[in-house]
């Protein structure tokens, strides 16, 4: 029979939530899950933090020795320039749009562990070997909240 911990009551503590000296079983589903949003958070941080930017080569232009001697005109495009506006407008609302059912699809995969960083209680796990916490970046499970995490989800998102 499965015990019930209050999380007020455990501490964090080498990757594994423990209370009175012993380690609390947490769901192996539950570990693994926030374990793998730890490591889709630090490789967003790191290619955030190092974009690839892609070359630019510029496109050929025929020099001369005399300087620019070839005239030049450039049309007045007024209407041409606001539906262009427009269509960019439209083209980031359908960017939206598509980052939005990613997230919702990530929220809805994810409702166990939602459920579980918002309760104030561990329903303990019996299981042959419990996985070890890793979260570097988002820290002690027991103060991660799942606005937090939808926070987290929706940077990685967006």
């Amino acid at each position: 029979m499965a015990k019930i911990v209050k999380k007020s009551k455990c501490k964090y503590k080498g990757g594994y939530i423990v209370k009175d000296g012993k380690v609390v079983g947490v769901s192996n589903v539950i570990v693994a899950a926030l374990n793998r949003f730890e490591r889709e958070y630090q490789k967003y941080l790191w290619d955030d933090g190092d974009p690839v930017e892609p070359v630019k080569n510029e496109p050929f232009r025929f020099q001369t020795e005399h300087g620019e001697v070839y005239p030049h005109v450039t049309p007045e495009t007024p209407l041409l320039n606001l539906k262009a506006a427009e269509t960019l407008q439209i083209m980031d609302e359908l960017d939206e749009i598509e980052a939005a059912k990613k997230i919702n699809k990530v929220f809805d995969d994810n409702t166990d562990l939602f459920m579980w960083l918002d309760s104030k209680h561990i329903v303990e796990s019996k299981q042959q070997h419990q996985l070890q916490f890793d979260l570097k970046y988002l820290g002690n499970p027991l103060e991660l909240t799942k606005d937090r995490l939808a926070d987290i989800i929706i940077e990685m998102n967006c």
